[in-house]
């Protein structure tokens, strides 16, 4: 199910598949391949869909509360094209990296919205939905 919404999230979900099938239907085989391909490709992530905080510029901004802790800092995760960076909200860049004319626009909202930013993480350590953040005008 994750995966699904995680692929009409992207917006690539053929017209077949968004139509109730028949387990034994061709049509919903072909999605999975489609699907297969999508993941192995890097195109369609799997696992769960990170709650998108804003979107300005091409740029999509994400936050979630890792389970792993793996980046140990309250973070988001900034994604332009095929791109992307994870910034603690004290501005360090912890993974990854975009294009620097974009990084800069990304760093400045966060300038803006550091209480929104803090916020939200605040609400997603609770196990709390967090609320969408104004993009960059």
């Amino acid at each position: 199910m994750a995966l699904r919404l995680a692929v009409r999230h992207y917006g690539l979900v053929p017209d077949t598949a968004s139509k109730p099938h028949a387990p034994s239907d061709t049509g919903i085989r072909r999605w999975f391949i489609d699907v297969d391909f999508w993941v192995k490709s890097g195109i369609v992530k799997v696992g769960f869909v990170m709650p998108v905080l804003s979107l300005f510029y091409g740029i999509i901004v994400r936050m979630y509360k890792e389970v792993t802790g793996k980046h140990h800092k309250p973070h988001i995760h900034a994604e332009y094209a095929r791109d992307e960076v994870v910034i603690s909200l004290d501005g360090e860049t912890l993974e990854g990296s975009i294009q620097a004319n974009k990084l800069k626009l990304v760093e400045a909202w966060m300038e803006i919205h550091r209480d929104d930013l803090e916020a939200n993480w605040k609400l997603l350590s609770k196990g709390e939905q967090c609320f969408r953040i104004e993009p960059l005008k």
